[in-house]
């Protein structure tokens, strides 16, 4: 009987874009600039963090996803703006990357323990081991994702957590 009765479409909602007001805005961004500034070993270290704190923080207050990450993205790339910073070229971003006429620097000690680095094939090493390798890169990891987690908390916190990164 169902298929009998007549049915028609709801009209589409129509699409409101939502924004936020000057000063939350202006908030918004002085916050994270100053977390972006304090970035190691880049001023780009925390804009993903910065970046799905502000998204995840509009959407638990009912914006849609999309309209929340334009505004995510559009507040850090202007956070970063304001603190100068400029995106490096791919070759520059690159690990083994040195300025034009300069010759790569070649370790002569292991980066985590300090001992001498043994010369194994001409190759230009950082670590002296696997051991040393893994450690270093456990606790590196484990540094990056507390200070993630505290930028992410930070913003998805509310506005009472931003007090400290006021300008």
């Amino acid at each position: 009987m169902l298929a009998r009765t007549p049915w028609t479409p709801r009209a589409a909602e129509k699409a409101t874009r939502r924004r936020l007001n000057k000063d939350r805005r202006r908030h918004l961004v002085a916050t994270v600039a100053n977390i972006l500034e304090a970035g190691e070993p880049t001023k780009f270290a925390f804009e993903a963090s910065c970046r799905h704190g502000i998204r995840s923080s509009l959407c638990a207050q009912g914006w849609r996803w999309q309209e929340a990450d334009a505004i995510a993205a559009d507040i850090v790339a202007t956070a970063l703006r304001s603190i100068g910073t400029q995106r490096p070229t791919w070759q520059q971003g690159q690990p083994e990357w040195t300025q034009e006429g300069f010759a790569p620097v070649l370790r002569t000690r292991c980066a985590h323990c300090g001992r001498q680095l043994p010369e194994i094939d001409g190759t230009n090493r950082i670590y002296c081991s696997e051991v040393c390798s893994s450690v270093r890169r456990s606790r590196l990891t484990a540094i990056r994702r507390a200070n993630e987690d505290t930028v992410h908390k930070l913003l998805a916190g509310g506005r009472k957590s931003w007090v400290g990164f006021d300008r």
